[in-house]
């Protein structure tokens, strides 16, 4: 028997978190091996991609506008409670715990995107700041530096606790998460199939 399927993941949602992830790896890779250039081009490609989703969030309908994910932190507290205990609520869209997770990767994305524009301006010359004539101060550019080399290793711990939280909800609720942000629909009970 099929369980009942429902769109929950617009076509831009699906295009915007996959972009990113690969984005996000070839900028990684880029900035171990040294090539800067190809580095600075994956970095304004998260940067617009970045830029794209928080209009989007911001402007659109459906479960990807934020407002629609926005839980107080009593619910949120609430529904970690729930899946340490096995029993956590069940949410067409984000959850709470979820929304903490995207939010907090926007965020981290958003502040290694300008920190890499600071120094870039500062100590590369070039970049849309640069071009500006926005100069930061040398102990800003220092900051933005170190912050450039060390927030992506955190952001990678971020990563690994998204996956694990997704694996966890897909096992509690019996439904493919990975699936949904291919097609774009939930099918809650779709594990316990046998089609």
């Amino acid at each position: 028997m099929m369980a009942n399927s429902q769109v929950v993941w617009s076509l831009f949602i699906r295009m915007f978190h996959w972009s990113l992830v690969i984005l996000f790896i070839l900028a990684y890779i880029t900035s171990s091996t040294g090539d800067d250039d190809w580095h600075m081009i994956l970095g304004y490609g998260v940067t617009l991609l970045l830029m794209a989703r928080i209009f989007y969030g911001l402007l659109s309908h459906g479960y990807g506008k934020f407002s629609q994910f926005m839980y107080s932190p009593v619910v949120v507290w609430m529904h970690v409670k729930g899946i340490f205990q096995g029993r956590p609520a069940h949410y067409e869209g984000h959850s709470p715990a979820g929304s903490v997770m995207v939010f907090a990767l926007i965020g981290g994305l958003l502040l290694l995107v300008t920190a890499g524009l600071i120094y870039q301006a500062w100590g590369e010359y070039e970049g849309p700041l640069w071009w500006l004539n926005v100069m930061p101060s040398d102990g800003l550019a220092q900051q933005m530096w170190d912050l450039h080399k060390w927030l992506p290793d955190i952001l990678i711990g971020f990563i690994v606790l998204h996956v694990l939280g997704v694996l966890l909800a897909c096992i509690q609720h019996r439904e493919n998460l990975v699936k949904a942000m291919v097609t774009g629909k939930k099918c809650k009970g779709e594990l316990n199939d046998e089609s």
